[in-house]
């Protein structure tokens, strides 16, 4: 039974393999607010990363992996089950928005200028 997840899924893939095939039990989904990448077969691993703790993107593409049309993404968050971790061999690399999401541009303890205050005065 699949695990029902409570908000819109943006973007979910597969991690691809050879010829960039999704032969894999590595499955990625981005909501609005978190990233869930599951793990495995008979037993299955799901860790759970939040947006607003994501800090750095950077993103690595071999030769083979651009005539495959795949690329790893890398993380580094401020997690602390996952301070660094990779989004590996997905197709379409850039179109991957780990930023977007209404509720993961607004992180906690940041100030959010309203309207008013933006307005000179």
């Amino acid at each position: 039974m699949a695990k029902k997840i409570d908000t819109d899924i943006l973007w979910s893939d597969r991690k691809r393999g050879l010829f960039g095939l999704p032969w894999s039990f590595t499955k990625y989904v981005l909501t609005e607010e978190k990233l869930l990448i599951t793990r495995g077969v008979l037993r299955q691993t799901e860790d759970e990363i939040r947006l607003y703790r994501i800090m750095d993107l950077s993103l690595n593409r071999s030769l083979f992996d651009r005539i495959d049309g795949v690329g790893t993404i890398h993380c580094c968050s401020a997690d602390r089950s996952a301070p660094e971790f990779d989004i590996k061999r997905v197709r379409n690399p850039r179109h991957v928005d780990l930023r977007s999401g209404g509720k993961a541009a607004h992180r906690p303890g940041r100030h959010r200028p309203r309207e008013h205050d933006a307005q000179p005065q």
